[in-house]
């Protein structure tokens, strides 16, 4: 398992880390088997470098965020400064509800897995652009969005890999089976369907979720870890009750 905090300690460039999740090794052979994976997002960010001959930062503000309108969102670098940078949280182990500074991060650790800072205005443009056929063609949108499959035809998430030791995640109540497509999680909360996606880092959350038959979106952001999820499936379930209420 490898220990964030430990690696944060060092100094690393993109190609030096993108080399060093090379030397990890595979946990299961390719289309056998499915596992979220942010190397897996941090080697697409080093491959973009490379075949465009730019930056991460450069290539995604001048293809989407500039031409988006997405004037507030950008690859982080901890050296910059931003005005009204939120500072992040995480849990104290030695209180019950109190809060600790959490604990630094370089973003050439965190790169094309998650280290972009933006604003919820900015987000719910990405969103309503994303969906809207701003971004990618309606032929790449659809193969997106399509759930993953394994060698054999079969779902991927039908075959979740677990590392040894670690427990499957218990179903939470109102939760369908959940998917993943090329990018984006799938699933159900209460019989409504959704699309979308969740990220974290030290100190922070994020979710966006999309709920096509109910015509909403929700965008959480938090300066906590872990605090988005739970968050937005509450506000979803309420959203869902007023919609009842006015017999939607």
């Amino acid at each position: 398992e490898v220990n964030l905090e430990a690696l944060a300690r060092e100094r690393w460039t993109v190609p030096k880390f993108a080399q060093y999740i090379a030397g990890l090794g595979f946990d299961f052979d390719p289309g056998t088997q499915w596992h979220y994976s942010n190397s897996g997002y941090y080697l697409l960010g080093h491959i973009i470098e490379i075949v465009s001959g730019k930056s991460f930062a450069e290539f995604t503000k001048a293809a989407l965020f500039d031409r988006l309108g997405m004037m507030d969102t950008s690859v982080d670098d901890e050296a910059d400064v931003v005005p009204f940078r939120a500072a992040g949280y995480s849990a104290a182990k030695d209180r019950a509800g109190g809060y600790v500074n959490a604990p630094y991060i370089p973003m050439s650790i965190v790169f094309a897995a998650g280290a972009t800072r933006s604003t919820v205005s900015d987000m719910a443009k990405w969103n309503v652009a994303l969906f809207g056929g701003k971004v990618m063609s309606a032929d790449s949108f659809k193969v997106m969005t399509e759930p993953g499959r394994l060698n054999n035809g079969k779902l991927a998430s039908g075959a979740i890999f677990h590392p040894p030791g670690e427990e499957p995640r218990a179903p939470r109540p109102g939760f369908g089976p959940m998917g993943y497509t090329m990018g984006l999680h799938t699933g159900t909360l209460d019989g409504h369907r959704f699309m979308g996606h969740e990220g974290g880092i030290f100190g922070f959350s994020t979710i966006i979720e999309n709920y096509p038959d109910d015509g909403f979106m929700l965008i959480i952001f938090a300066n906590t870890e872990g605090g988005a999820g739970q968050l937005e499936m509450d506000t979803a379930r309420l959203l869902f009750a007023t919609d009842k209420r006015a017999g939607k």
